[in-house]
């Protein structure tokens, strides 16, 4: 008997297809209920397995196209939830489910849902082969090694797609603010060359006034100079009138 096993969880996946093949039933894998409705399309499906909640579509409307479609109506869907609730299992109902499987389900309800559509598991024991009470009790026994390394194989995907998004953010970021930096320097710049051009001017200004000034103070000296020179002549000559006047008075 094939079993279709729908889940989002590949750890879920897992287990329960462990619990599955211990009652020797072959089982395929599906990851969503899109994908659910294709391998029904197209592969012979004779129970199937429904997880409740899933992105996109979800367990409930994923049963609901089975069971409504003529062509598939006749294959079981069991719905598997991780909530208990009689509203639940109204939905369910509803929807076309035989039954609701609490995830994870325990062996002797999984039994009791497989004995509600009449099959047989290969895991059923013979009167002669028939273990002891405190064994026929015992669940199979689940991998939780192998379901830890699977749960951890996931988290490592999600951590380096993780790292890989947050070093490209900080890539776009760093080429972001190089370009804006770039872009501040070349709107700077004609303030830059604005100010260069105006202490050009301002030091122009500056040696023309100290030129200009040097030159009135030289014309100002040359201006004293002279008139320095024309009194020491003034001088000269009143000198040479005052000897004159004084011998003068001497010959009288």
């Amino acid at each position: 008997m094939k079993v279709l096993l729908v889940d989002d969880s590949k750890a879920a996946r897992f287990a329960m297809g462990k619990l599955l093949k211990d009652q020797g039933l072959e089982v395929e894998m599906a990851a969503s209920g899109e994908e659910a409705l294709d391998k029904i399309a197209t592969e012979a499906i004779d129970i199937v397995f429904m997880d409740q909640s899933m992105p996109g579509m979800g367990g409930i409307a994923a049963t609901t196209a089975i069971t409504s479609n003529e062509k598939t109506a006749h294959i079981p869907v069991v719905l598997c939830t991780g909530n208990e609730g009689s509203k639940l299992e109204q939905m369910a109902e509803e929807a076309g489910a035989i039954g609701v499987l609490t995830k994870p389900p325990q062996e002797d309800k999984l039994k009791a849902v497989l004995a509600t559509i009449n099959m047989e598991t290969v895991t059923e024991e013979t009167p002669e082969e028939e273990a002891a009470p405190e064994e026929a009790a015992a669940a199979p026994a689940i991998d939780m090694d192998a379901i830890k390394g699977t749960i951890m194989t996931e988290v490592e995907t999600l951590l380096k797609s993780v790292r890989d998004n947050v070093t490209g953010v900080e890539k776009n970021m760093e080429q972001k603010l190089a370009e804006l930096a770039k872009s501040g320097e070349e709107k700077l710049q004609p303030i830059h060359d604005s100010l260069k051009k105006m202490d050009d001017r301002v030091i122009s200004q500056v040696k023309e006034q100290i030129a200009m000034d040097t030159g009135n103070s030289r014309i100002q000296l040359e201006a004293l100079r002279q008139q320095v020179e024309t009194a020491l002549e003034d001088i000269k000559e009143q000198e040479i009138r005052l000897r004159e006047d004084v011998m003068e008075q001497s010959g009288s």
